[in-house]
């Protein structure tokens, strides 16, 4: 891994999302001196996919942080947003799917996730099952906050059907 690639990236991550010229030229240069860095890889596919909505872009950039290092925690937490708002239900699961097996992962954000695909699907039972998962795995009380009102949506939810 290049030690400057790696600063670049360490620049980008600094500037995203405040900076965003700065943050594309760091990652540009990253890119430049180290196009396998996963780190680069996975903050240009969150730029495309959060700031540009360019899907194909972010998913190239998102399957080349998995294609060079598989246990790059951070991609799965965005790669597996970006199939979910594209409506790529089932890749996402399977992301997800594999991600519980990843040391390190957050299985909070895992559950959460996982939950989300359920209520998209409209199986809200199953999504309030995955967050009570997402609750119990969570150690953050700001975290457990926000679970509390996504359990409190999808429970709204299933009053309706």
């Amino acid at each position: 891994m290049s030690t400057l690639a790696t600063q670049y990236y360490l620049k980008a991550k600094e500037n995203y999302p405040y900076d965003l010229p700065e943050a594309m030229e760091s990652l540009e240069y990253a890119m430049s001196y180290d196009n396998e860095h996963a780190g680069t890889h996975c903050l240009m596919g969150t730029f495309y996919f959060e700031q540009l909505k360019d899907f194909k872009e972010a998913f190239y950039h998102f399957e080349q942080a998995m294609i060079h290092d598989i246990e790059h925690i951070d991609t799965y937490y965005y790669f597996s947003m970006a199939l979910i708002e594209y409506g790529e239900l089932d890749k996402a699961k399977n992301l997800l799917k594999h991600a519980e097996t990843v040391k390190g992962i957050c299985l909070s954000c895992v559950f959460e996730r996982k939950a989300l695909i359920h209520e998209k699907r409209g199986n809200f039972a199953k999504s309030e099952k995955q967050l009570l998962k997402a609750i119990n795995m969570s150690t953050d009380n700001c975290e457990i906050e926000n679970l509390n009102l996504d359990l409190e949506r999808v429970r709204k939810k299933i009053k309706k059907d």
